[in-house]
């Protein structure tokens, strides 16, 4: 019989190692932890990327932490030294789709065999938290750190952000969990009829609709009522379920709404699964500029990883300047498709892996 585990958000697990204790932090670690975050060692391996963590710039309280756990925003442990009964830093686990960890210990531990310990309970979060992958990061000068992640199956991974390491969960496919994206201003989340209301102001949007590639769909993506905006997304859903292709629904954090789509077809973890993907960005005319479309290029870099594949093409018209200059300056190059290379208006970049 097949065992049900807990919400990790209404019973919180503990993991043990031969060396560490990971528990949920507790207000009687505040003191240990507050002398913690003053090694240098341990304040280096801090990120702020993907959210805002003004947090880490106060450390006599961390009742922020507490308080994201039970609003179901992320988990942040102590660990604790087994031998020495004391707490040494913490680690966090965010999202669950997309983990991100956090791995922040004094100097003392800050290195290849401790670090490997933390990272193989880690692997547990893959099961617990329902991952799809995690993401950690590790500075040049962080060589321990650097070796632990690589002898545990984490490979460099294309981000916005430098330094990331990723490492896929043992059963892997973006079909059963879907990943989730951030950037600095844009969420990609998959594609939820609740978003209809939202992406009627994209798809009903004439000067959007100038820049939409319909080639080779079944639709040109003109619609007008949110039920029409509706059905096609429950196509989109069922695509997904049968393995086509994935519809994200990209989401200004600044303003929460949905202001339009991105669509990642091919690769070999999807749709034709011959190494190739297909990126469409449809948005509403306000973020058909190169700052916003730059931003979403860079996040669709980890395509290349997620789905395995060796090269992304998309399609920008002419009248597209826009969307050109965005795609050139993130290191695509014009291509041409199809029998006889005559499909036209195609851009192109290779994996960088």
């Amino acid at each position: 019989m097949t065992e049900i585990k807990p919400d990790p958000y209404d019973v919180c697990p503990t993991y043990e190692s031969e060396s560490f204790l990971l528990c949920l932090v507790a207000p009687e670690d505040d003191g240990d932890l507050s002398e913690c975050y003053k090694d240098p060692v341990l304040r280096r391996s801090l990120t702020c990327d993907h959210w805002d963590c003004t947090y880490h710039f106060n450390f006599q309280s961390f009742d922020g932490w507490r308080d994201a756990y039970k609003k179901r925003r992320f988990t942040r442990f102590s660990v604790i030294d087994k031998r020495k009964e004391r707490v040494i830093g913490s680690v966090e686990i965010f999202g669950g789709d997309g983990g991100i960890l956090r791995m922040e210990v004094i100097e003392e531990y800050e290195n290849k065999e401790y670090i490997s310990e933390l990272v193989k309970i880690a692997d547990s979060f893959f099961d617990d938290f329902k991952a799809a992958r995690i993401i950690t990061r590790a500075i040049p000068e962080a060589v321990g750190r650097i070796a632990a992640l690589t002898k545990n199956g984490y490979a460099p991974y294309p981000s916005r952000f430098e330094n990331y390491y990723a490492k896929r969960s043992p059963d892997y496919d973006p079909y059963v969990n879907c990943p989730a994206y951030w950037g600095k201003r844009f969420y990609l989340r998959l594609v939820s009829p609740d978003d209809a209301f939202d992406l009627l102001k994209c798809y009903g949007d004439p000067e959007a609709r100038k820049f939409f590639n319909s080639d080779n769909c079944n639709s040109d993506f003109y619609w007008s009522t949110e039920d029409d905006v509706r059905a096609y997304i429950e196509g989109w859903i069922s695509a997904y379920k049968n393995g086509g292709f994935i519809r994200y629904s990209v989401i200004d954090r600044q303003i929460n709404q949905v202001i339009g789509t991105i669509e990642i077809f091919g690769g070999k973890n999807g749709g034709l699964r011959d190494g190739h993907g297909i990126l469409r960005i449809d948005v509403r005319s306000e973020y058909e500029n190169e700052e916003s479309l730059g931003e979403l290029l860079v996040i669709s870099d980890q395509f290349f990883y997620d789905f395995n594949s060796g090269k992304i093409i998309t399609k920008a018209i002419p009248e597209a300047a826009a969307r050109r200059n965005a795609l050139a300056q993130n290191g695509y190059a014009p291509t041409r498709l199809g029998d006889g290379a005559n499909r036209e208006h195609y851009f192109m970049k290779e994996s960088p892996r």
